[in-house]
């Protein structure tokens, strides 16, 4: 369990508890600066596990940055707003996972996926909107696969906010960690790590 669980701040979802996007093809080819390499203490649907990531950078000048857990997932991140991203994760062998990721508050990551319980369900709006086309993944429980032309699909994710999305993970940064943490950014160990909002309907099935 602690491998899935670790694989699930690399993908920013909790894919046992459904949730995540998944795209033939990815989507973000560079990556963004963003606080989250370091070690954390996670929490989703399935438990709790100890989460490392790594951050990887190329160049000097607009550089290219990637960032690696201990089980090879490689996340690249896209900044949407001062303190919300855009996240891909990328693994061996299978597609890659889209979903979104909230650093508002210094010492704690709280990660967005789809928001697959919800009724009237917002994704076949956004899917519309956006000329895709939403269906249940043939190949990863609970995800959602989106397909269409690669700039309507990225039009289609950069179009998310928090509201049309869902919590499906909450992680807090360890005290002990000493990693690369940007300046402006002062973090001490929580309290606690709360975890709330999900939401335990029976999801609405999209096509398939």
């Amino acid at each position: 369990m602690l491998s899935r669980l670790r694989a699930v701040l690399a993908c920013a979802v909790a894919l046992s508890a459904g949730g995540c996007f998944e795209v033939e093809a990815p989507i973000l080819t560079k990556g963004d600066w963003a606080p989250i390499a370091g070690t954390f203490a996670c929490k989703t649907m399935m438990g709790q596990a100890k989460v490392i990531l790594t951050e990887q950078k190329v160049g000097l000048i607009l550089p290219d940055y990637r960032y690696t857990d201990t089980d090879d997932y490689r996340l690249t991140a896209r900044k949407l707003s001062p303190d919300f991203y855009l996240v891909q994760s990328e693994y061996p062998g299978k597609r890659a996972i889209v979903s979104y990721l909230d650093t508002t508050a210094k010492d704690h990551i709280k990660g967005y996926g789809a928001d697959i319980y919800s009724a009237p369900n917002p994704i076949p709006a956004m899917a519309r909107r956006h000329n895709v086309i939403a269906r249940e993944s043939r190949t990863q429980m609970g995800a959602v696969t989106i397909t269409g032309k690669a700039s309507d699909v990225a039009a289609f994710f950069t179009g998310h906010t928090k509201q049309n999305l869902a919590v499906v993970m909450e992680c807090a940064r360890l005290a002990q960690d000493s990693s690369v943490v940007h300046p402006k950014a002062s973090i001490s160990q929580p309290k606690s790590l709360p975890f709330s909002d999900i939401d335990t309907k029976i999801m609405r099935k999209l096509p398939n």
